[in-house]
Parts: structure tokens; C-alpha cells; sequence
């Protein structure tokens, strides 16, 4: 290769080298003037929400305009599941176990479904009076829950004698009922009959079976 050819040939280099180095360059440019906008249409982060929202943003911007996975380690978005809808208004009740044996605990489970209801209130009569409960309700569906113990006494059992008809048990009685606020909603309340049972017979009148909430 003679001397004129050498000179070509390294001014060609030269020339591909700034073509390279202008390509890179407007790349480089084109992706600043690319990361600019995605700031400029930001919003301004509060500082709890910067890590969780706004880097894994700016990762999948840099992963889409590089084609470089620096997003490779964030999880996957995910769609919350909307809530729950009723075709029509949900309120009922059960106990479980029942009839609920001396000193043991049942549970009474209220399911509903209404978005009206903020508060569920649960009233059990006994042998001392009204018993009350107020449950707050987050969710315009749902199930909770209440306890119910057989009350222990003195004697180590009780006696259901005053209602021997159906066996050694006593009928009680609990009312559960859907609330917005103080205000009882129509058509959701429950009503439940259960029975305490005990082993004591003939036993005195403060030996009966009664009951409480827990």
C-alpha cells in the first residue's frame, strides 16, 4: 500500500469514527431529551410513595428505551379485585356448635352483604339482663364473629330443668342487626333460638344454664 493509499484509508477511519461517535451521540441525546419528559410529566411524589412508585416507573422507562432489563427484579403490577356486590341484601346468622355445653364457647356468625352497613349490633338476653356488643364493619361484605359461653357458676354445671320439654337444655335467644351509625337498617336483623345444655338435675334456681357474650 503505497503513502497516497495510507492517507485515505486513515481519513476514512476518522470519518467512521465521528459518524460512530455522532450516532452514539444523538442517542444519547434523543434518551436524555426521552428521560426529560417522563420527569416533566410527573407529578410531584410525596416522599412516602418515591421508592414505590416512581423508581420502578423510571426502571421500566430506561428497560423500554434500552432495551437493557433494569426492571428485572421489580414484581409484576397487579389489578386489586373489586369488592364484592350483592344482588340483593345479605343477613343471617348461626351458632356453631349448638347446643352449647356447660362452660364451653360457641361461635354465632353473621354473614353479610350490604354497603349501607358500618356497624353490626348484637344483643343476647340472660338471666341478668341485655347483653350488647357493637361490631365496626370495613367491608360492605363479609362474615364475623361472636362468642357465646355457657356461663360456669359456682357449681361446676347447670341445670336447664326449667325447660324439660326438650330434654335438660334452656332456649335463649340472640338479635343481630345492620347498622349505618345508630340506625337500625330494614330488613337486616337476625333472630336466632339456641340452647345451653348441662348435666345438673334438680338443681337450684341459681344453678340454671345462662349465657354470655365474649
Amino acid at each position: 500500500m503505497n503513502v497516497f493509499d495510507t492517507l485515505i484509508d486513515h481519513k476514512f477511519n476518522i470519518a467512521k469514527k465521528e459518524g460512530d461517535l455522532a450516532e452514539a451521540t444523538a442517542k444519547n441525546i434523543d434518551l436524555g431529551k426521552s428521560i426529560a419528559r417522563f420527569f416533566v410529566g410527573l407529578k410531584k411524589p410525596q416522599e412516602n410513595t418515591l421508592k414505590t412508585n416512581l423508581l420502578p416507573q423510571f426502571r421500566k422507562f430506561l428497560a423500554d428505551n434500552t432495551g437493557i432489563p433494569f426492571d428485572a427484579c421489580d414484581k409484576a403490577a397487579t389489578t386489586p379485585e373489586p369488592a364484592p356486590t350483592c344482588s340483593s341484601s345479605v343477613f343471617f346468622g348461626e351458632i356453631i356448635p349448638e347446643p352449647i355445653p356447660y362452660g364451653q364457647t360457641a361461635q354465632y356468625k353473621i354473614t353479610y352483604c350490604d354497603p349501607r352497613i358500618d356497624n353490626i349490633i348484637v344483643e343476647l338476653e340472660t338471666a341478668s339482663g341485655t347483653q350488647t356488643k357493637i361490631i365496626p364493619i370495613s367491608s360492605p361484605s363479609g362474615t364475623v364473629s361472636v362468642g357465646i359461653r355457657n356461663k360456669p357458676n359456682a357449681f361446676g354445671d347447670c341445670s336447664g330443668i326449667f325447660d324439660d320439654s326438650i330434654g335438660n337444655f334452656k332456649g335463649l335467644s340472640i338479635v343481630a342487626k345492620g347498622r349505618s351509625g345508630s340506625g337500625d337498617l330494614i330488613g337486616l336483623g337476625n333472630f336466632t333460638n339456641f340452647r345451653v345444655s348441662g348435666n345438673l338435675r334438680n338443681g337450684p334456681l341459681s344453678s340454671a344454664c345462662d349465657a354470655e357474650l365474649v
